[in-house]
């Protein structure tokens, strides 16, 4: 798939992980599970999408899937054919799966309602603060462009119209720079900090008046 090409063979970011290069230790299950993810997609065909900020270096930077962890992606979803690692998804080796606290959070919803959005980031790698890459950070302007342009081929590829923003940050972000091929965004509150009903509570009032 193009996007994938683009991911691996993208720039190098100073104080980022590219969890699909040959130069991240995990980049081979990172490739094979967004593809897996992205073919299943395709199959669930969905409207929606939600857009968070970046990887986490507990999530995304492990799995490859935005808004997913180790612990998530080991077992099918709701006999979907979505993740499991009997269904070809692939975890570390010999490591005990890892949780990671918004991705737990947005999956307790998505199969309790049996709903799945197309996930993304508004930077697709892994930003992480100088000197630490066991941590997190926003990304900066530099990488948001780069991510943009990336989001607008995930938007185009999948016919996603409507957007739900994770957050104030990527909301902003959406907003102000602008994407091409969507402009129906709207503000979702982040789950963590607090957060968890009020994000549950408005994600539901979409999907109850939306079949996505």
């Amino acid at each position: 798939m193009k996007i994938l090409d683009k991911l691996i063979h993208a720039k190098e970011f100073a104080n980022v992980t590219n969890q699909y290069s040959e130069k991240w230790q995990y980049s081979e299950i990172a490739r094979n599970n967004l593809e897996l993810y992205f073919r299943k997609m395709k199959e669930l065909n969905p409207s929606l999408a939600l857009v968070g900020i970046a990887p986490g270096y507990n999530g995304c930077r492990l799995t490859g899937i935005p808004f997913t962890s180790e612990y998530i992606v080991k077992d099918e979803i709701n006999n979907t054919g979505l993740f499991g690692i009997n269904n070809g998804y692939l975890k570390r080796e010999n490591i005990r799966p890892q949780k990671e606290p918004t991705a737990t959070i947005v999956w307790e919803f998505l199969k309790e309602n049996q709903k799945y959005p197309l996930l993304w980031n508004a930077f697709p790698f892994h930003p992480y603060k100088p000197g630490n890459k066991d941590s997190n950070r926003n990304p900066n302007k530099d990488e948001l462009e780069f991510g943009l342009e990336i989001l607008n081929m995930v938007i185009e590829e999948f016919h996603i119209n409507k957007i739900f923003a994770v957050g104030e940050i990527p909301y902003r972000t959406l907003v102000s720079y602008g994407l091409m091929k969507c402009n129906n965004i709207c503000y979702l509150r982040h789950p963590t900090n607090g957060g968890k009903e009020e994000f549950c509570r408005g994600l539901k009032t979409y999907m109850a008046a939306r079949n996505t």
